[in-house]
């Protein structure tokens, strides 16, 4: 078992109040639409249905890097 340190590349993020937690979901969700935002633990998941059906769902350690695979996931979307 390996105990979690501070990461400079991956740090902590600050620490939210569940109300805050669910805003910047929601806000995280309008900017994408059609993912399902949340926070479980330490760690935010994205879900969202892709053309063939099946759920697609991502995570990351803090809601920044959540929002650059979501805005990658968009471009690739968006040329592919």
């Amino acid at each position: 078992m390996t105990l979690m340190t501070y990461d400079e590349e991956f740090p902590y993020p600050p620490a939210l109040t569940w109300e805050q937690a669910d805003s910047l979901a929601a806000c995280i969700g309008r900017a994408f639409p059609g993912w399902t935002v949340w926070r479980a633990h330490r760690t935010w998941y994205a879900t969202c249905p892709d053309p063939g059906g099946l759920p697609r769902t991502l995570h990351a350690p803090a809601p920044d890097a959540l929002c650059e695979q979501l805005a990658a996931r968009a471009a690739t979307d968006e040329s592919g």
